[in-house]
């Protein structure tokens, strides 16, 4: 480190001037960066899951549905009202991306004396007297019309697919928005609209994270800011600090965009866990140089105190990259992309702030005096650290009773993910769903592939009425209003042939009554519908369960209980699987949390690996095991206690608590390291920490905790829950390191606190001071 500051102090405006060509490059390249959230970058393409959701989607087409529910004061359907719904429907299926639409305008009802055309749509034209007895008839008759408008008929539902295809995620927002206005422009002054459906929630979710999330981020970056300046005070220190993180976000993004991956929900987070590594080295910084120029202050001390300020950062900049690197065997892309940008993102925060203070050293190298708060702070850590020492006993007792506290928490843990509770009870779609769901029934598609026996076609009599059998038990065993297959269009058919009257049973009829029930309604506009029914090449048929909007493990025992319900009722050689997007939404939330749970638990062990490779005592790391196993427990603990999931918003903070918590200790035993092998007490070592590394560690966490309680006050729960829970861990993790590491150090052997302490690695960096 010696030679590396020393190397680019002599050659201040080269590093420039090559740090700012080469950040102008990456610059340019994260300019071309794009934000995506599709499936194709949660998955790795040959996941299993995501394959048989292609093959779905490749046959019946996309699943996704948006509702759109239209609520009117009045039980009466007039002729405005539907004039209005037909209008809406023509709007709706126009819009670009739009693969079918459905409502009562253009429901199918038999057209009595017309052969050639045997089912007509409600509405066909302007709506006239014959449009309003057929919409009349379709809702009394029952049936598919009948699940389209409310029990009191004041809702009128609109059922929206959306077109399957690569590019759907990324046009969704531009979807949704053409239909909420097609929506607006139809009302009625005394109607209103909802609008849901899992593309509806997810488009919520992603607006309130980049509106409010990225408003109180942006918040706490001010407050930081100005915490590191009233710590510091010297604005140089504050503009290195930021530049350096600035250029380190532009960085990785550009490494990103060269690399083809595009910004995802997860590796948003990143620029926060950079700017956290950058600002808590100026921190540490700013401390020694402050502490070391009270002794002397020649250019060539202030160079090595950076360099031996310089190795510990080092070693933590090693061990958080080797900690996101863990993530790389990941069984999501989207987990595997967090840990290697997260891994480049920490290296060159640690890289551009050092380079940036040696370039801006004329400048920085007299800090300010240290202010009354630095003095006060200074103090308590004194305080709290020795006090520990002599009151051990009563350290270790109360971390005990927290502990206690904490797995008691932490085994009322959940770990689930409900995306609806991300957003903030007062939010739109929230009241939307709660309304659709109590007024027109579930609407989340729950979708079910019977197959046919071998050797017989999907429209065999007795295989249809497998289907119906099974159709029948999950439309009451679920409690919805219905179910939909393609039967429903057969039936359509049916009754246009047979009247009024409604079939009992499918083996009354013989292949050629479907063959011919088929071709009528094909022919009266129901072969788009037969087409996402229907997988004729290989004899399956799709069979959708409404269900209501749940968990993803409520989605997960649903849909098992859907598939044991059909499997135990079909005959041998019958298949049954469940497919379409929701088996892709418990998988997501399932894997991304094993992910993050076994790579922390690699990342951990990984970690102090490495610190015990350093410090060459495997006492001394394991007397820093506790202090940073605390926060993380605690974490969970009040997770388990307060109610808060495991899910994917909540589960990256244990990595990134273990990052912040792993860089204090280092700091801390790396000081200890070196005062005792100069042969002072542990007291007296303890003492000398507490006034540099210890007071650096108080700073980061007070403007950590600002930070993160500024973030707390976001009415988006994802956003505000990392907030609370990361300033809970934050605190502490001081805690620990102030408190339980000092007590833990006196109750190591002698011959540890002394002579173990000599570290072979660090001499030549310790031997600079």
């Amino acid at each position: 480190m010696r030679t590396l500051m020393r190397t680019l102090v002599g050659h201040r405006r080269k590093v420039a001037l090559v740090t700012v060509a080469l950040c102008a490059l990456l610059g340019v390249a994260a300019s071309r960066a794009t934000i995506d959230n599709s499936l194709e970058v949660w998955f790795v393409h040959d996941d299993p899951a995501f394959l048989r959701y292609r093959d779905f989607v490749s046959t019946f087409g996309n699943d996704e549905v948006v509702v759109t529910a239209i609520h009117s004061p009045s039980t009466e359907l007039g002729a405005e009202r539907l004039q209005r719904l037909a209008a809406l429907t023509n709007a709706l299926q126009e819009i670009d991306g739009m693969d079918r639409v459905r409502s009562l305008a253009n429901a199918r009802v038999p057209n009595p004396g017309r052969p050639e055309r045997p089912l007509v749509s409600v509405v066909d034209g302007p709506v006239e007297t014959d449009d309003l007895q057929r919409a009349q008839q379709a809702v009394t008759q029952g049936g598919l019309p009948a699940r389209l408008i409310s029990a009191d008929r004041r809702t009128l539902v609109v059922f929206s697919w959306l077109s399957a295809g690569p590019g759907v995620d990324a046009e969704r927002p531009r979807i949704l928005e053409e239909l909420r206005a097609a929506t607006t422009r139809a009302l009625a002054p005394d109607e209103k609209a909802s609008h849901a459906g899992m593309g509806v929630l997810y488009d919520a979710v992603n607006r309130a994270t980049l509106g409010e999330g990225s408003l109180f981020i942006g918040l706490s970056y001010v407050v930081i800011i100005l915490g590191l300046f009233f710590l510091t005070r010297r604005w140089a220190w504050v503009l290195v600090a930021m530049a350096a993180v600035t250029l380190a976000d532009v960085a990785m993004f550009g490494v990103m965009a060269l690399l083809g991956r595009p910004v995802t929900m997860f590796t948003m987070a990143l620029p926060a866990l950079v700017m956290v590594i950058g600002v808590a080295n100026v921190i540490h910084i700013t401390t020694h140089l402050r502490e070391r120029r009270r002794l002397r202050s020649s250019s060539r001390f202030i160079l090595l105190t950076l360099s031996a300020v310089a190795v510990p950062c080092g070693i933590n900049a090693v061990t958080e990259a080797a900690g996101f690197s863990s993530l790389l065997g990941a069984g999501t892309t989207i987990t595997r992309d967090f840990g290697l940008f997260g891994a480049l993102g920490v290296l060159f925060s640690f890289a551009l702030v050092f380079v940036l203070v040696v370039v801006a050293l004329p400048r920085l190298s007299r800090p300010a005096p240290p202010s009354l708060l630095h003095q006060s702070l200074t103090r308590v850590t004194r305080t709290a650290m020795l006090g520990a020492l002599h009151h051990r006993f009563l350290a270790l007792g109360v971390t005990m009773l927290v502990v206690v506290a904490s797995v008691a928490g932490a085994s009322r843990l959940v770990v689930d993910t409900r995306a609806m509770d991300f957003l903030p009870d007062s939010h739109a779609f929230r009241t939307d769903t709660a309304r659709i769901e109590r007024e027109v029934g579930p609407f989340i598609p729950l979708e079910l592939v019977l197959g046919a026996p071998s050797g017989t076609e999907w429209k065999d009599p007795a295989f249809l009425q497998t289907v119906a059998d099974v159709q029948t038990t999950l439309a009451h065993g679920f409690g919805n209003r219905g179910t939909l297959s393609a039967l429903d269009v057969l039936a359509e058919a049916d009754r246009a042939v047979n009247g009024a009257a409604r079939m009992t049973s499918w083996r009354q009829h013989t292949r050629e009554d479907v063959t011919h029930l088929l071709l009528m309604a094909e022919v009266g506009g129901g072969a788009e519908d037969l087409t996402s029914m229907v997988d004729r090449a290989r004899n399956r048929m799709r069979l959708t369960v409404f269900v209501p909007i749940s968990s993803s493990q409520e989605y997960r025992r649903i849909a098992e209980r859907a598939v044991s319900t059909a499997r135990a009722q079909v005959p041998d050689g019958v298949t049954v699987e469940v497919g379409g997007y929701l088996p892709l939404n418990w998988r997501m939330a399932e894997q991304v949390v094993a992910d993050q749970v076994d790579s922390f638990a690699s990342a951990f062990l990984l970690i102090f690996i490495i610190i015990a490779f350093i410090l060459r005592s495997w006492r001394l790391t394991l007397a820093a095991l506790p202090s940073n196993v605390l926060p993380v427990l605690v974490v969970f603990g009040v997770m388990g206690w307060a109610g808060i999931w495991l899910d994917i918003a909540t589960v990256t903070i244990a990595a990134a608590v273990l990052g912040i918590v792993v860089d204090d200790t280092v700091h801390i035993l790396f000081q200890l390291n070196r005062r005792m092998r100069e042969g002072a007490s542990l007291e007296d070592a303890v003492a000398h920490v507490a006034e540099s590394s210890g007071v650096a560690v108080v700073c980061n966490t007070l403007l950590f905790v600002a930070g993160f309680l500024v973030i707390a006050a976001s009415h988006v729960h994802s956003v505000a829950y990392v907030g609370q829970l990361s300033a809970i861990a934050v605190f502490f993790a001081l805690m620990g390191d102030l408190l339980l590491l000092p007590a833990l150090l006196t109750l190591m052997p002698r011959r540890v606190t002394q002579a173990e302490w000599s570290t072979p690695s660090l001499r030549g960096a310790v031997k600079a001071s």
